[in-house]
C-alpha cells in the first residue's frame, strides 16, 4: 500500500528550496518566471524525474 504525501526531497530538491526561500520566491512564481512546468519542478525536487532540460535554467537563476 502506497501512502501519499510521504515523499522526501532529494538533496538537489533541498538546495533548490533553500535558494527559493533566500530569493523570496514560491515554486509557482519561479516556474512562471522561467517557463518551467510546476509539476516538472516538483518531480525534479522529489526525484521522480531528472529534468535535464531545465537544470541549467534553474541553476543559473538560483546560483
Amino acid at each position: 500500500m502506497k501512502i501519499l504525501g510521504k515523499r522526501k526531497l532529494t538533496p538537489y530538491g533541498i538546495e533548490i528550496k533553500k535558494r527559493l526561500l533566500e530569493k523570496n520566491l514560491t515554486q509557482k512564481e519561479f516556474c512562471e518566471k522561467f517557463g518551467i512546468g510546476q509539476t516538472r519542478l516538483s518531480e525534479m525536487l522529489y526525484g521522480a524525474a531528472p529534468g535535464y532540460k531545465y537544470r541549467k535554467i534553474i541553476e543559473k537563476a538560483l546560483k
